[in-house]
């Protein structure tokens, strides 16, 4: 979609308006980041799932303003450690789980234990961050 004028649509009171802004060819990162940051959950979500192009620094203010929504940045190829936690298994490569134990600052024990874990789940209905707290608690 291009419309002359994204800061009309981001102007709007009406959710369903502001929306559309989504789909505007190619918004500027405030832009973007004040449709992360949108009152309306729709709104967010949208804009989360089709710029997927967003700073890790970026994420870390969305799910600042906005903690219940960090799930939906899991899956972002730019993901914070801190919202990599919260990717379902999976998702989760080898790279990711390194990542991720790198962030939790873990030991070789915890490294070795969460290595085997991860592969014996299979990719099962857990996150990176379940699987820790299920072997070592909220560490």
């Amino acid at each position: 979609m291009t419309h002359p004028d994204i800061a009309t649509l981001l102007d709007s009171e009406d959710p369903l308006v502001r929306a559309q802004a989504v789909f505007f060819e190619s918004p500027s990162l405030d832009q973007i980041e004040r449709l992360l940051t949108d009152s309306d959950a729709t709104v967010r979500k949208m804009a989360a799932d089709l710029h997927r192009d967003i700073s890790p620094e970026m994420i870390l203010r969305v799910i600042d303003k906005f903690p219940q929504d960090i799930a939906h940045f899991a899956l972002h190829a730019t993901a914070p450690e801190k919202v990599l936690g919260h990717r379902g298994l999976s998702w989760v490569g080898e790279p990711d789980l390194k990542r991720y134990l790198d962030y939790r600052k873990a030991t070789n024990i915890q490294r070795g234990r969460m290595y085997e874990m991860w592969a014996a789940a299979g990719g099962g209905p857990y996150t990176l961050a379940e699987l820790w707290d299920s072997a070592f608690g909220d560490v």
